[in-house]
């Protein structure tokens, strides 16, 4: 097949999109699909325009897929939505004709999410934030995923195809790709594979949940001073498979890093809290020193700052355990009619990329981007909000100071104000006014 070219829709136009099939039903969504929309383009060079023809073949194919696991009318068992993703891997791997360059492109997946197949989108994550549909992250979006975990793993084993694809869980999937590391190295995430897949492993019996875990934890760890270029596939392999034996043995026999892999100085892995003792679990040692700062003068502007670095230094956390674990780093008592501001500025740092989120295991993880405090909100805190309500509705009681003290609380210059920052300032002003007797 020669290579193909794919319609790329501007980032814009993809938003306005999704936008508007938020709010409509799964059969109009399938009404909207289309194989052109007027504001795609196509790349200069480097192949072939795809024929519209080849499109509606794939989408058509897809969308057959979808109706063997229920779509339009049930999403099925998970097992269902799990073999709609194989066979949409091997659909979009074997039929599409795109070549990695073009793959790499958040505005092609953006036409197939919003232009081409966006019913079927919905209907693998009813209710989608964006990136699932139109990017930009690539390990995220319903295709793109499928497409490059069959790019990078296809005839990873004797079987050839993607068979290998059928012995990797969703999980484990996100752990290797969502990690651009390690899923954007492909000898690294072939040899880390074969190592998960292999039938004669020591540990195929033990929890592969906590293993891949912890194995990617340690993985990653090598790659800042290890250069992995540097390596044979035979040693490669075999630095591999040793890191995983070491996972399992901590694993097995509850240490941190037996096999000396990564040494007693690094972070705790993924499941720890960083004391040596799963998320949310009684201490082994000594316990954390009681919380006595007040919530209310924790910077507001710093606080997805200390998220990052809470989950970074941990490798990840259970997002149950956030808001404990936030307390003992960082020894601030958060009450409990505030706890929802430490997880919705969990979901800020998300949206800035410093924090990611294992949906299907419900764990944050370290982000993409370096954590930089939040300008906007610079010098705010919760105490210095609650003052400058009282002082606005003191000098003018019949006036809601909302609008006022929003517009000096998050200076947006015109821009977007989040909806985390807009119900903290109405949440402050309604307990200044209820306090007033007002």
């Amino acid at each position: 097949m020669p290579e193909l070219l794919y319609p790329r829709l501007p980032p814009a136009v993809a938003r306005s999109l999704f936008r508007e099939y938020r709010v409509l039903p799964l059969d109009a969504i399938r009404e909207r699909s289309a194989t052109r929309h007027q504001d795609a383009v196509f790349t200069a060079l480097g192949g072939a325009e795809v024929p519209e023809v080849h499109l509606s073949s794939v989408a058509d194919a897809i969308r057959s897929a979808a109706a063997d696991a229920g779509y339009p009318a049930g999403r099925g068992s998970q097992s269902d939505r799990e073999r709609f993703d194989l066979t949409a891997a091997e659909i979009l791997h074997r039929k599409t004709g795109v070549v990695a360059a073009e793959a790499s492109s958040i505005d092609v997946w953006a036409f197939v999410g919003a232009v081409l197949v966006p019913d079927v989108c919905f209907w693998r994550f009813p209710d989608p934030p964006e990136d699932r549909v139109i990017g930009p992250d690539l390990t995220r979006h319903t295709f793109a995923r499928l497409w490059w975990r069959a790019h990078q793993l296809h005839d990873l084993n004797s079987a050839g195809g993607l068979a290998a694809l059928s012995l990797i869980s969703e999980s484990e999937m996100n752990q290797l790709f969502e990690r651009r590391s390690i899923g954007g190295n492909r000898r690294l995430v072939r040899a880390v594979a074969t190592i998960l897949t292999s039938k004669d492993a020591a540990w195929a019996d033990g929890v592969r949940r906590d293993l891949i875990r912890d194995a990617t934890s340690r993985v990653r760890r090598l790659l800042a001073f290890t250069m992995l270029e540097a390596l044979d596939d035979d040693e490669l392999h075999q630095l591999i498979d040793a890191v995983f034996q070491s996972s399992n043995d901590a694993l097995q026999h509850g240490t941190d890093d037996p096999g000396g892999i990564t040494g007693s100085d690094e972070a705790a892995p993924l499941g720890s809290d960083g004391n040596g003792r799963p998320d949310g679990g009684p201490p082994t040692d000594t316990t954390p020193p009681s919380p006595n700062q007040q919530f209310d003068l924790v910077l507001l502007g710093e606080i997805p700052v200390q998220l990052a670095e809470l989950v970074r230094e941990r490798g990840g956390m259970a997002a149950d355990n956030l808001v404990p674990a936030y307390e003992r780093r960082y020894g601030v008592r958060v009450p409990d009619a505030q706890r929802d501001i430490i997880r919705r500025f969990a979901w800020s740092a998300k949206g800035r990329r410093f924090l990611d989120l294992d949906e299907d295991n419900n764990v944050w993880l370290p982000g993409q981007q370096p954590a930089t405090p939040i300008e906007q909100l610079s010098g705010w805190t919760i105490a210095t909000m609650r003052h400058r309500a009282h002082e606005l509705i003191e000098l003018d009681p019949e006036t809601d100071p909302f609008e006022t003290l929003l517009d000096e609380v998050y200076r947006a210059d015109g821009a977007h104000v989040p909806r985390l920052v807009t119900r903290l300032v109405r949440r402050v002003v309604n307990e200044a006014r209820r306090e007033r007797g007002r």
